[in-house]
């Protein structure tokens, strides 16, 4: 037992040694290695979620009222397979994601006057830049190693410059260049719709992570009441809290709907005797 302690101690001054050793930017680089759950694994979940959407008879039934804004919900209504659409779909976006490299200006901004968070900011989406770029240059993928801290930094850009929005049907040659990642047999407005409620649920997870307000699953009656996909993505549990809550509101609405039918009933009785 004393040996077992003593390896522990050994072990653990150890860590605290390395951790200790590594510049503020070594250990971001770290950090967002350690992101879980990785991008791919969201990306799939993702998938999994749309597809199912799109198998259900309620999926179809709201599928025409998909537009472009940032709160649609992608259905794959157009396509006879949705789940090779959204398959489609998600193996263009690792694509994209997997091949993209990022400018040495992201982030940058115009001006003179600059705050300590700006110089923390433009130290994190310097790292980013590093591993991303170094990952990508020695043929290895960032999906597979990076998290939602990265892609929430890369992302905007890599919408805009692999999967833009056009308005101009004249541009030609910047149409040619997304062709590159939209899947042909798929409708690109759907892909469009795909892409935009990814970006929205990834800003969702990122605006949680930095909430003020406690997320406590046991004493929170907003999270109760409100549906949240982008627990499914980007949760730790794999959205199981998320779903449990669900459980829990179809539960309280049923229980709701049982006591108003009981008083309805009672009422009824009261008036037949009168």
């Amino acid at each position: 037992m004393n040996t077992n302690i003593s390896d522990f101690q050994v072990k653990a001054q150890s860590i605290a040694s390395t951790v200790s050793s590594l510049s503020p930017a070594e250990a971001l680089a770290k950090s967002f290695t350690c992101d879980r759950p990785t991008i791919d694994s969201a990306i799939k979940a993702y998938m999994s979620l749309c597809a199912a959407r799109s198998m259900t008879k309620a999926g179809h039934d709201n599928s025409n009222n998909n537009n472009m804004s940032n709160g649609s919900q992608c259905y794959f209504s157009k396509s006879s397979n949705p789940q090779m659409a959204a398959l489609l779909c998600a193996r263009s976006l690792l694509k994209a994601i997997n091949s993209f490299i990022i400018p040495s200006n992201l982030g940058e901004k115009k001006g003179n006057e600059k705050t300590a968070d700006d110089e923390e900011k433009k130290l994190e989406l310097e790292v980013v830049r590093i591993v991303w770029n170094g990952l990508v240059k020695n043929g290895k993928k960032p999906s597979m190693i990076l998290g939602r801290t990265s892609l929430s930094h890369v992302f905007p850009i890599i919408k805009e410059q692999c999967f833009n929005i056009f308005d101009d049907e004249n541009n030609t040659d910047m149409n040619e260049q997304s062709n590159d990642f939209y899947p042909k047999d798929v409708d690109l407005d759907e892909v469009e719709v795909f892409i935009n409620e990814f970006g929205k649920l990834l800003c969702d997870a990122e605006k949680r992570k930095n909430s003020i307000i406690s997320m406590d699953n046991n004493d929170d009656s907003k999270n109760l009441n409100t549906d949240d996909d982008s627990c499914l993505l980007w949760d730790l549990d794999g959205g199981k809290s998320e779903l449990e809550r669900r459980r829990k509101r179809r539960e309280l609405k049923s229980s709701c709907v049982r006591k108003d039918e009981k008083e309805d009933n009672d009422r009824l009785t009261i008036e037949e005797i009168e």
